[in-house]
């Protein structure tokens, strides 16, 4: 999963390196986990954002977290 997760980080990074907008909402899930990617692209190029995680843990309750993209 984290694999897959970083796979997709990596690839909006080197799209934001191109002349096309990737501003917008991305969705990845598993079994136990999803994230919401929240991002806009200045027109200087820059990716301001956020990262939204919830998972449900082993005894069932919830772990969330949400990361600033600057």
């Amino acid at each position: 999963m984290a694999i897959t997760r970083w796979g997709v980080m990596g690839a909006l990074v080197f799209v934001a390196g191109c002349s096309h907008s990737i501003s917008g909402a991305y969705v990845a899930h598993g079994q136990q986990f999803v994230e919401l990617l929240q991002i806009t692209q200045s027109p200087d190029g820059q990716l301001l954002g956020t990262l939204n995680h919830t998972a449900v843990r082993s005894d069932g309750s919830l772990a969330r977290f949400t990361l600033g993209i600057n």
